[in-house]
């Protein structure tokens, strides 16, 4: 966003977590901005499109995917779109990697004693050493 206000663009950002109502995205598409960020929360189809007619020029997937973007509606209006093509990969892998340590060490059944206040000492059957034990 700082980068588009260096390159001189005006950037108005919804202020909530929660996606936009959809009365006031159509409002302000139709006000004639230039291009619209969107989340896969915003159902972008021919009504945003029709809104923006004439002016909008390109909408932005603030994600990887575009499944709330109708493509036929945006060819159909001539508005190109995006996405952010790799974004969560890093993040996807890392995750990946976050589980495999988590499920190896048993880390969210030996949390869930600490926070519901059950470890009371520490004993080799209790879940805190994972997997190594010895099998019998």
């Amino acid at each position: 966003m700082d980068l588009l206000r260096q390159r001189g663009y005006d950037v108005e950002v919804y202020p909530g977590p929660e996606a936009p109502p959809r009365e006031l995205l159509l409002e302000k598409v139709a006000s004639g901005i230039d291009g619209l960020i969107s989340t896969l929360r915003d159902k972008i189809d021919a009504e945003v499109f029709r809104a923006g007619q004439g002016t909008l020029k390109g909408v932005a997937q603030f994600a990887v995917g575009f499944d709330n973007i109708n493509r036929a509606d945006a060819n159909r209006y001539k508005v190109p779109f995006s996405n952010t093509a790799e974004v969560l990969t890093d993040a996807t892998a890392e995750f990946a990697f976050a589980m495999l340590l988590d499920l190896s060490r048993k880390l969210w059944s030996s949390e869930r004693l600490v926070r519901e206040n059950r470890w009371e000492y520490w004993h080799p059957y209790l879940p805190f050493l994972g997997d190594e034990r010895q099998q019998s």
